[in-house]
């Protein structure tokens, strides 16, 4: 059986039409239930799929239902696990259109740095999302939120206190609790 492409995106950047693979312009609009009907065509148990890629079965089936989109990382797995191609999951076309935007603040940047560097520290530990929410008293869908930067209204970050005299739109954000700051920081 041929490998599926490999599909390749900036580590930091949210998946946009900028950052896509080349020659294609957005997921397929019905990537859930395809991904849904992909799995059991192949026979796999929800949990087992989601274990094999190493999610929470409550996280797959919001990606199968179509409540959330699932990140660069998972979307990988599910090619590998499933035998996908670039070509199933993304829509092909004219990338000269202008990309959507969303959200490209330099808080919203922060936010997406931060939640990169939360994510790679956790996985540095060999942690999960329910380990981390349950150490910090928050939600494991909260904090899948607050790792991909989507967290907008969180309490989970604050500005930087080094940074207090820059415009509040323009300071640097941290997170409030220090086990998720601790982690954060293991990424550099």
């Amino acid at each position: 059986m041929q490998q599926p492409d490999i599909l390749v995106t900036s580590p930091v950047a949210p998946l946009s039409r900028s950052r896509l693979p080349d020659g294609f312009v957005g997921f397929r609009p019905d990537l859930g239930a395809f991904l849904k009907a992909r799995r059991k065509k192949e026979k796999w148990k929800q949990q087992t799929l989601a274990d094999a890629i190493g999610i929470a079965r409550p996280s797959l089936s919001a990606i199968e239902n179509g409540h959330a989109w699932p990140l660069l990382d998972t979307l990988e797995a599910l090619a590998r696990e499933l035998e996908l191609t670039q070509d199933m999951i993304f829509l092909r076309g004219d990338k000269d259109r202008k990309a959507r935007s969303s959200g490209h603040s330099r808080r919203a940047y922060y936010r997406l740095e931060l939640g990169r560097g939360l994510r790679e520290g956790r996985k540095r530990e060999g942690l999960t999302l329910r380990q981390i929410a349950h150490r910090c008293d928050i939600s494991v869908a909260q904090l899948s939120r607050i790792e991909r930067g989507d967290a907008t209204r969180s309490r989970a970050y604050r500005d930087h206190p080094d940074y207090m005299e820059l415009p509040k739109q323009d300071r640097p954000l941290q997170f409030r609790h220090p086990e998720l700051q601790r982690l954060y920081l293991l990424d550099d």
